[in-house]
């Protein structure tokens, strides 16, 4: 283990003249002591309005005066606060780059979220979004840092165009990536997610190393990173406190570790504290009363989320004279935490061992590599990339951007064909993940969102949808990429759109298969639309995936791939959904399914909830040269739930009809 100090700077009233200099002074006094006597790790929290808890609300100046008074202690931002309310994602990625360059490439990038009610309010965040703040603007920070030029971005809390971001960091392809985290949940998630977990003090050894097993074992299965490299590192705080007399050393720690957990249970959501108006000396006077006092307040409240709070009640300071042994006494035998982060009042200490590749699981290792050897983010909802290149963009006036993927890994040498694939609705083009490792050795392939969808620009919601403008937009797109002809595959609505892309412009299709798709036209869904509409409007595009994902994925799709795909349709805007529902999904392509001249396969399941398969060969036996292929099952996302299957026969149909492709 490595060790460090972390800094909340809290200043307890009654404050004198001069009370905040002395303590800034102090501690960066306290850190250029730490450089010289070897500790590892200086970490510095992002608070906002939690007088006396906290008045480090501007972490990255205080870092950047602890880097030019050090050498080689490490600076970390404990964390930064990441919903684009508190901190805008360029501004984000510009002063961590900026601060890696002036500390000689020192920094750890911790992110999170807050809780309390003084800063959720304070800057006007919604606490139930906060989560999916962050995720989306940690994503997008990693991507600023390392893209050149970063694509832009249109999302759900923030959007920016196409701008190149400077500088870049000195460590490649970013400082790592941590997470705040003070429940199993969230560590659980920062192992999925491929990051560090910064956490609070466990009840136990065993349970500390449950928890611990369980990060390292997500790690190895589940580890997509949210950046372009992992971070396989557990840092755990605890409380410590140093004195030549052991008695006073426990007398001093406690005293300041009950303020510290006391006012985290005044400040955070469910805490009693009125910002601008509460003192905390009454807090003050409770800690000095003991814990019995303490306990006795504390049965008002509840542990805070992403604060903390609930996991250090648990702990107790540890108190050593002379040399200090942080934490030994608690965690004697857990492995794998490789940080003991130890916490006081304003003397607190944090730090670890940072994992090398040897301590990276293989499998964690090789989807590292992907993403790193040709600096590739792994997008898991806006998929601003996946196991591609960098997402371009191609802008269409008046006002759309239009994202794309290419991925060719086809022989250098080789010439080869094209395959265009549009996913469907409340999808992008991260839909076809599981196709592309298919497909992408032996054809180039291009992955549009389509637009209003993904990455590309979100549609107001009286855009005058029509298959023409979706159809014109890809054409505007593979004329922008050169290429003439091209394989067309369309799953679900995008079946819809393609059959009538083949047919309206039958000069740029060489083959088109449709993968789980509608029927020509679809009884009733005009008359559902007004229902549809509601329930966008009042709970959400995510509350109507996952209403209807059972019978979208089949019976058999894993809960934790159902989950998966609910979130990943979810982020849709709903502006977008709204007027695309009541059109396209609604076409009526019924006159140019006959019109498809090229071979054509269509893709269904035996037990599909959007036809029958003796309704599918009805209309697929009006297109002349065609095929049907039947696979078992009973889902209608046919790409999703048969991926393997029926990217695999889409080769087979390609290279069998079309041979010089």
């Amino acid at each position: 283990m490595r060790f460090g100090i972390f800094y909340e700077h809290q200043l307890p009233r009654p404050w004198t003249e001069g009370g905040e200099l002395k303590l800034f002074q102090d501690a960066l006094a306290q850190v250029e002591l730490a450089d010289r006597l070897g500790i590892d790790y200086a970490w510095e929290v992002e608070h906002h309005f939690l007088e006396e808890y906290s008045h480090s609300s501007a972490p990255e100046v205080f870092l950047a005066a602890a880097s030019q008074r050090t050498q080689r202690i490490r600076l970390g931002h404990g964390i930064v606060l990441m919903p684009p309310a508190y901190n805008h994602p360029a501004r984000v990625a510009e002063r961590l780059a900026t601060l890696d360059l002036v500390s000689h490439g020192r920094v750890d990038w911790g992110t999170g979220e807050s809780a309390s009610r003084a800063e959720l309010e304070g800057f006007g965040i919604t606490p139930a979004e906060r989560r999916a703040m962050w995720r989306e603007s940690t994503e997008q920070v990693a991507n600023m840092l390392v893209l050149d030029p970063y694509p832009g971005f249109h999302g759900q809390y923030f959007s920016m165009p196409v701008r190149n971001v400077v500088p870049k960091p000195v460590q490649k392809p970013h400082p790592p990536l941590w997470v705040a985290c003070s429940n199993r949940e969230t560590i659980h998630l920062a192992a999925q997610l491929g990051i560090g977990a910064l956490t609070f003090a466990f009840i136990d050894p065993a349970e500390a190393q449950h928890w611990v097993e369980d990060y390292y074992e997500t790690f190895k299965r589940e580890c997509v990173p949210i950046g372009h490299a992992v971070n396989p590192n557990i840092a755990m705080v605890t409380g410590f406190s140093c004195h030549p007399d052991a008695a006073e050393a426990a007398r001093r720690g406690n005293d300041g570790f009950r303020f510290f957990q006391f006012a985290l249970d005044d400040l955070h959501p469910a805490g009693r504290a009125q910002p601008a108006r509460a003192h905390l000396r009454s807090a003050r006077a409770v800690c000095r009363r003991g814990d019995a006092a303490l306990q006795g307040a504390r049965r008002e409240t509840s542990g805070a989320e992403d604060g903390g709070a609930g996991a250090l009640h648990r702990g107790r300071v540890q108190a050593q004279a002379g040399d200090a042994a942080v934490g030994r006494e608690r965690y004697p035998d857990v492995r794998g935490v490789r940080h003991g982060d130890c916490a006081g009042r304003h003397r607190q200490a944090a730090g670890g061992e940072p994992a090398t590749d040897r301590d990276v699981p293989e499998d964690a290792r090789d989807r590292r590599a992907r993403v790193t050897a040709r600096g590739m983010p792994i997008g898991r909802i806006q998929a601003l990339a996946t196991r591609g290149n960098p997402m371009p963009t191609l802008h269409i006036p008046p006002s759309l951007d239009l994202y794309y993927l290419v991925d060719d890994y086809t022989d250098p040498w080789s010439t080869p064909g094209t395959i265009l694939l549009l996913h469907g609705n409340a999808e992008s083009s991260a839909a076809w993940y599981a196709w592309v490792p298919q497909l992408a050795h032996r054809y180039r392939v291009v992955r549009p969102d389509m637009r209003g969808f993904g990455a590309s620009t979100p549609m107001p919601r009286d855009f005058p949808w029509t298959l023409d403008i979706i159809i014109d937009d890809f054409c505007r797109l593979m004329d922008a990429l050169g290429v003439a002809r091209f394989h067309l595959v369309g799953a679900k609505i995008g079946g819809t759109v393609a059959r009538a892309f083949a047919a309206r412009r039958p000069e740029r299709v060489r083959t088109l298969t449709v993968v789980g798709t509608p029927p020509p036209y679809r009884m009733g869904a005009a008359e559902r639309v007004p229902a549809l509409t509601e329930e966008f409007e009042q709970q959400g595009v995510e509350h109507w995936a996952r209403q209807s994902m059972a019978g979208r994925l089949g019976s058999t799709f894993p809960p934790a791939g159902v989950e998966w795909w609910t979130t990943f349709m979810g982020r849709t805007a709903v502006s977008t959904q709204l007027g695309f529902m009541k059109t396209i999904a609604c076409a009526d392509i019924r006159a140019d399914v006959p019109k498809i001249a090229c071979p054509t396969l269509v893709i269904t399941t035996e037990g599909s909830g959007l036809a029958s398969v003796d309704e599918t060969r009805a209309w697929q036996q009006t297109i002349p040269d065609s095929e049907l292929l039947v696979l078992p099952g009973d889902s209608y996302h046919v790409a999703a739930s048969h991926a393997v299957q029926g990217a695999q026969a889409t080769l087979g149909f390609i290279e069998r009809r079309d041979p010089d492709a």
